[in-house]
């Protein structure tokens, strides 16, 4: 079993899941964040991808790569994937 450590925080703001390809998936109610992963909750069971982009807002906000770590009824966890950065000529 994985655990997440560090202090996670509570937030409690909606944020958009989207695929790599930037098509929208749902919305889901961020309830807490880490360093490394998030908690989040949906208002019914759904079928989320196991790696999506979670936005924070919709222009310009902070995107980051997730993959789920762990499912239950309408909750998952997720652990955030390293940002790549784009290659220096």
């Amino acid at each position: 079993m994985t655990t997440t450590r560090g202090r996670r925080y509570k937030v409690g703001v909606l944020a958009a899941l989207m695929t790599a390809e930037n098509k929208f998936i749902c919305f889901a109610g961020l309830e807490d964040v880490s360093a490394g992963g998030a908690k989040l909750k949906f208002k019914k069971e759904t079928g989320v991808p196991e790696n999506f982009v979670i936005v924070l807002s919709s222009k310009y906000g902070p995107r980051r790569n997730c993959s789920v770590v762990w499912r239950k009824a309408n909750t998952i966890g997720v652990r955030f994937q390293p940002i790549e950065e784009p290659t220096k000529k």
